[in-house]
């Protein structure tokens, strides 16, 4: 089987999992645990797919132009994320629904928006193809960014630099 095909079945799956924790057929542990092995898989198979993946600090272009990413909402859900650039006119991101069909700050949708930010920082393309062979950083550090940075609903250059530069936390592959 493709490796497209079986992260997007994996994908899938969590949003499933999701739906039955909604109908009470999962406690929030089995809900946790599930996905998390579903993560693992898809990281594995990000990881045997692969190529040519550069050092990060070798191929970021500085000096980093200054971005803000701001979480559009409308009836208190966020759906889609504008980016301000000094210099451009606003714009808004791409949503590629790799794990949800919309952008959120919690859960599968903030899996979503961290891709798309990570993605637009680094100047990478992202589509399901990408994502499945595991291609550029964003397919690396988006599950981390996604815990700890997007809760705050306001998202910085300055935000994602100190983010990497501090490097604690878990790399994904």
């Amino acid at each position: 089987m493709k490796s497209i095909t079986m992260v997007r079945r994996a994908a899938h799956l969590m949003a499933h999992i999701e739906d039955l924790k909604g109908l009470g057929k999962l406690n929030a542990q089995d809900v946790h645990v599930l996905q998390d092995a579903l993560l693992l898989l898809i990281g594995q198979i990000q990881q045997d797919c692969a190529k040519d993946q550069t050092d990060l600090l070798v191929s970021l272009p500085l000096p980093f132009p200054t971005k803000t990413y701001e979480f559009q909402q409308r009836n208190s859900a966020p759906n889609s994320i504008i980016v301000y650039e000094a210099g451009f006119s606003e714009r808004r991101l791409k949503h590629v629904p790799i794990f949800s069909y919309g952008f959120g700050l919690t859960d599968l949708p903030a899996f979503d928006a961290a891709l798309a930010i990570l993605a637009d920082f680094f100047g990478e393309d992202l589509s399901m193809r990408a994502f499945a062979r595991g291609q550029g950083h964003a397919c690396s550090y988006y599950r981390a960014f996604a815990k700890e940075i997007l809760p705050h609903g306001h998202v910085e250059t300055k935000h994602i630099i100190a983010f990497l530069q501090r490097g604690d936390f878990c790399f994904e592959k």
